[in-house]
């Protein structure tokens, strides 16, 4: 029980943690939601890149099955970008609309205040929005893929909520994009949460050991009871610079255990309107000058340096690369480190178009047999694994 509650521990304090990093790998859940990025770019943008099916096997336990999105170019040019930072008087004028409102400062973050909402401002130019609604929302789906191995679309099946149609969500949603200047990948991920699933799965975290254990010490608070006035729809987006997707995960240099940020956008919207927007990692502003474009490797290419990537492993495990993306991935250039705070500064990115291959891989414990889904990144200039 007590490493049970230090593995929940961890998982709650990266929760609250989330609008300043992504996660690279998913432990233990095959369907695990995979977030469609957003930003303002038109639906006919982000149509341009259509979905198709690939199937190869590389080796004895590598083998593709993979849904693939790429758009149909040649070239790509290579972005100089920063990292957005939101003006705070624009966002306390989106989301926080009483007169009275309380500033916190502390630890990096500005904390905007007023009757039951709150709006968190990070230095690092990344923000949550959120509601008391939004927050009893949160804690049932933040807490679901601790429970059982399965995504939200196999648990919430409906597609339509009564109060607003999923387009009309769509569209208030994505207004919001527009006033923010970020452009969305369009269609996002959406799912319908009606109430009586929402009372179940509810109930299900109830019964489970740890979960109570948080809600004794006043650490998760869940709503008394859940009614149609309650529904909502819970999207997930990913934004895209000049029609192509970022890529949504971040991940770790090796060298210098920097985080380098992926991508998304989750917001929830009930009759009441928006009750929670939150960017996850960061939104990448394009400056003045591009690096220039090059040719790019096929996807067939990027295969084989995958596939000799494993070689040189001895694989017990079975994996199945199950989606096939070219997505633009940050990579940091170049920068200097504050000796005072270890903290990398005066950064200069870029993006970079890349194959993303995410990969699902199977291992037993026990007679249990369990998945984990890792992302290897493969530069799409150079052919080089990403970091």
């Amino acid at each position: 029980m007590f490493k049970s509650k230090l593995y929940t521990t961890a998982f709650l304090l990266f929760l609250l943690c989330s609008a300043c990093s992504t996660t690279e790998e998913v432990t233990q859940s095959p369907k695990n939601e995979r977030g469609e990025q957003a930003n303002t770019a038109t639906p006919a943008e982000s149509s341009t890149q259509q979905p198709n099916v690939y199937q190869k096997t590389l080796s004895d336990n590598l083998k593709v099955d993979a849904t693939v999105t790429a758009p149909q170019l040649n070239e790509i040019p290579v972005l100089q970008v920063t990292e957005k930072v939101f003006d705070k008087d624009r966002l306390l004028g989106i989301f926080m609309k009483a007169s009275k409102v309380k500033e916190e400062k502390g630890d990096g973050i500005t904390t905007f205040t007023s009757v039951d909402n709150d709006l968190e401002i990070s230095d690092a130019g990344s923000f949550r929005f959120r509601t008391t609604e939004g927050n009893f929302v949160n804690a049932v789906i933040n807490n679901m893929g601790m429970e059982k191995e399965r995504g939200l679309d196999s648990v919430f099946k409906r597609k339509e909520l009564d109060f607003m149609t999923r387009e009309e969500a769509i569209n208030q949603v994505t207004d919001v994009f527009n006033k923010l200047g970020i452009t969305p990948h369009l269609p996002p991920q959406v799912y319908a949460l009606d109430y009586a699933t929402l009372q179940d799965e509810q109930d299900r975290l109830k019964q489970d050991e740890d979960t109570k254990w948080w809600i004794d010490i006043g650490k998760l608070k869940l709503k008394d009871k859940w009614d149609k006035e309650d529904e909502c729809y819970y999207m997930v987006f990913r934004n895209d610079i000049r029609g192509l997707t970022v890529t949504s995960t971040g991940y770790i240099l090796p060298s210098s255990e920097v985080k380098v940020l992926g991508s998304e956008i989750r917001g929830i919207i009930s009759k009441n309107g928006i009750v929670s927007f939150q960017i996850v990692g960061s939104i990448y502003a394009e400056q003045n000058s591009t690096a220039g474009s090059a040719s790019l490797i096929s996807m067939e290419q990027a295969l084989e340096n995958l596939k000799k990537k494993y070689e040189t492993i001895i694989l017990k495990d079975k994996l199945t690369v199950a989606n096939i993306a070219m997505e633009y991935v940050p990579v940091i250039v170049n920068s200097n480190v504050d000796y005072k705070t270890g903290e990398l500064v005066n950064k200069q990115m870029e993006l970079v178009p890349a194959w993303n291959f995410s990969i699902e891989r199977k291992f037993t414990k026990g007679d249990k047999e369990y998945s984990s889904l890792e992302v290897v990144r493969i530069n799409a200039i150079t052919g080089k694994e990403i970091p």
